[in-house]
C-alpha cells in the first residue's frame, strides 16, 4: 500500500504517537531528587520534630540532700515528738535528762523536706546514702545499769507524732502498739536493738530490717560475732557507733556498715554488716515519704542520741532530659537512614546517566550534522525554560523558543523540543531522529541544528526557529490562509517526489493516519518539521 502524503507533514517529535511499550529506560518513570539544602533541612526537621515530639515533661523526682554536723537546739527544718529535743549539740531521741519519769516513753524525729521515693513513671525507686553517728549509754541514774530498748532510723509516711503513745519498750517508737488505736503510717526502719526480746535472735545487740510497721524483724544480725557493740553498762559515755545505710533504686538492695570508731572520725568499713538484702520500698511506702529516727525506753532507761546526720538522695533523671535523648537518638537513625537512601538514590542515577551518555556517545562523535549543546546553554537561551518561552506542548513534550548567543555576539533563534518524561519515545528513536534528520537537507525541512541532554529535563532536540508557526494555525482554526492551501498541496507534492528520488521516503517516512503538521518560515514558505522515522533507524521496505 502506498503511504499517503500525510506521513510527511506529521512532525514526529511534535505530534502524539499511537501508543506503544517503551522501548529504553528513557521512558521510564523518573526519580525526583530535592537538593541537597532541602534534604539537609528535612534531617533537621526530623530530628528535631522526634526531640520535640517525644520529650513531653513529666515530673521530676528532686533529690532530697542535707548535712548536720552538729544540732541546734531550734532547728526549723527538723520535727519532734513531745519526748526529742535537742541538747548538749545532739539529737535526743528521748530525754536522758530532768526530773521527769522517762521510762516507758518513745520518741520521733523527722526531717521537714519529704523525700519522693518513686513515680508511676518510672519502674524503680530513688536511690539513697545516709550516715549518722549515734551513742546510745545506760542512764546511771536511772536506778539500774543495765541495757534497755533501741533505736531505728526510719522511712515514714508521717512526720514525726507530737503525741506518741503506746509504743515504748519493744515497739522502738514506730507505731502505737494499743490494739484500740490503728496507726495508719506506713513505715520502714533500720533498727538498732540493745535488748533482747523474746522474738529477737541472739545476744543483746543486733541490726534488723522491719517492714509492715512491725518490730518482727525480716532481717535480723547479731553484732556480738562481729566484734560490735552499741551500748556499754560499764561508762556512762556510752559507746559511738558510726552507721552508713545505701539503697540502690535500681537494683532494690539495701547495704549497712557499722563501725565502733569513737566520735572524732567517721570512716566507711569495706565490709558491710548487711550486703544486698532485696527490698523494693515502693512495695511498703507510698510516693513521696519522710526520714528520721525514733527510740523507745521500757523500764531500763538508756540515752539515744545523735550527734552528726548526712543524707543524699541521688536525682532521677529528668523525663524530657530522658525522651530528648530517645528523641534525638531516634531521630538520628531516621536522618542517617534518609541520608543513605538518598545517596544510594543518587548512585543509581548518576550510573543510569553516565550509562546513557556512554549510550549517546555515538551522537556526540558524529562528523556532520546535529552537534551537542550544553545543557546550561538552553536553560540560559530560554530564560530557564520559562512559562513566556513556550511554544507549546507537542505529542513528546514541551517546545520553547530561545535565542543563542555566540561568543563573537552572533544570536540565533531556535526552538528547542524537552522529550518529556512521560514520552514514549525511547533512546533509540531518538537517536535515530538526530543521525537521520541531521543528514537531511531541504529547504522544505526545519533544520535540525543538534541536541542535549539534561540531568533535569531529559533529552532535548533544538530546530531552527520558524516565525510562522505551523500549518494547523493557518487552516485548522479557520483562520484566512490565501493560496496557503494549493501550495501546502504543492508542496506535498514536490516533497515526496524529492524524498523518494532522493532515496529518503524508505528510511525515516512511513504511515501513520495522522494529521499533516507543516511550519511556515518569514515567506510564508511551508517547510516539514520533521519526518516520521523508522524506531530503530534501520530501512523500512515499502510493500
Amino acid at each position: 500500500m502506498r503511504p499517503t502524503c500525510s506521513s510527511l507533514y506529521r512532525p514526529a517529535s511534535f505530534c502524539r504517537r499511537q501508543a506503544r511499550a517503551p522501548s529504553s529506560s528513557f521512558s521510564r518513570t523518573s526519580i525526583i531528587v530535592p537538593a541537597f539544602s532541602d534534604v539537609l533541612l528535612l534531617i533537621i526537621n526530623i530530628t528535631f520534630f522526634c526531640a520535640i515530639f517525644l520529650s513531653t515533661p513529666s515530673p521530676c523526682l528532686a533529690n532530697t540532700q542535707f548535712s548536720f554536723p552538729i544540732f541546734n537546739p531550734n532547728e526549723p527544718t527538723l520535727k519532734f515528738s513531745n519526748n526529742s529535743n535537742v541538747d548538749n549539740q545532739a539529737l535526743q531521741i528521748t530525754r536522758n535528762s530532768g526530773s521527769r519519769d522517762v521510762s516507758n516513753t518513745s520518741g520521733q524525729i523527722t526531717h521537714q523536706q519529704q523525700l519522693q521515693l518513686w513515680h508511676d513513671s518510672y519502674s524503680y525507686t530513688a536511690s539513697f546514702n545516709t550516715s549518722f553517728l549515734i551513742n546510745m549509754g545506760p542512764i546511771m541514774g536511772g536506778g539500774t545499769n543495765d541495757t534497755g530498748g533501741g533505736m531505728t532510723f526510719m522511712l515514714t509516711s508521717l512526720p514525726a507524732i507530737e503525741h506518741l503513745r503506746n509504743s515504748s519498750g519493744s515497739l522502738l517508737g514506730l507505731f502505737d502498739g494499743s490494739s484500740s488505736t490503728k496507726d495508719q503510717a506506713q513505715r520502714v526502719a533500720i533498727e538498732f536493738d540493745t535488748f533482747k526480746d523474746s522474738f529477737d535472735p541472739d545476744g543483746n545487740h543486733h541490726v534488723g530490717i522491719d517492714v509492715h510497721s512491725s518490730v518482727y524483724s525480716t532481717l535480723a544480725i547479731p553484732l556480738s560475732p562481729l566484734g560490735i557493740r552499741l551500748t556499754d553498762t560499764s561508762t556512762s559515755e556510752g559507746i559511738y557507733t558510726s552507721v552508713w545505710i545505701d539503697y540502690d533504686g535500681r537494683l532494690f538492695t539495701l547495704d549497712v556498715y557499722l563501725a565502733n570508731q569513737g566520735s572524732s572520725r567517721m570512716t566507711k568499713p569495706t565490709d558491710p554488716i548487711i550486703s544486698g538484702y532485696p527490698i523494693n520500698l515502693r512495695d511498703y511506702l507510698p510516693q513521696n515519704v519522710y526520714v528520721g529516727f525514733s527510740a523507745s525506753l521500757g523500764t531500763i532507761l538508756e540515752s539515744h542520741c545523735v550527734l552528726r546526720w548526712d543524707f543524699n538522695s541521688t536525682n532521677f533523671p529528668e523525663k524530657s532530659k530522658i525522651s530528648l535523648i530517645v528523641g534525638i537518638t531516634i531521630g538520628g537513625v531516621a536522618a542517617i537512614v534518609l541520608l543513605v537512601g538518598l545517596i544510594a538514590i543518587l548512585l543509581v542515577r548518576r550510573r543510569r546517566r553516565n550509562q546513557r551518555l556512554m549510550d549517546m556517545e555515538d551522537l556526540t562523535n558524529l562528523h556532520y550534522g546535529p552537534r551537542k549543546f550544553a545543557y546550561r546553554d538552553l536553560k540560559r537561551a530560554t530564560n530557564g525554560f520559562s512559562e513566556a518561552s513556550s511554544l507549546g506542548r507537542g505529542g513528546f513534550g514541551e517546545v520553547y523558543k530561545g535565542v543563542l548567543r555566540s561568543n563573537n555576539g552572533i544570536t540565533t533563534e531556535v526552538a528547542v523540543k524537552c522529550l518529556s518524561q512521560k514520552s514514549k519515545q525511547g533512546e533509540k528513536e531518538f537517536k535515530a531522529e538526530v543521525m537521520s534528520m541531521g543528514r537531511m537537507r531541504h529547504k522544505n525541512l526545519v533544520q535540525l541544528l543538534g541536541w542535549s541532554y539534561g540531568s533535569h529535563r531529559g533529552l532535548m532536540l533544538v530546530y531552527e526557529y520558524l516565525p510562522n508557526r505551523s500549518l494547523d494555525r493557518w487552516i485548522g482554526q479557520g483562520q484566512e490562509a490565501g493560496g496557503e492551501r494549493p501550495q501546502a498541496k504543492q508542496c506535498d507534492a514536490r516533497c515526496r517526489l524529492q524524498c523518494k528520488n532522493r532515496g529518503l521516503w524508505s528510511r525515516q517516512a512511513h504511515q501513520d493516519g495522522a494529521r499533516k503538521r507543516t511550519d511556515g518560515d518569514h515567506r510564508r514558505h511551508l517547510r516539514l518539521h520533521s519526518a516520521r522515522i523508522d524506531r530503530t533507524g534501520h530501512r523500512q521496505q515499502r510493500v
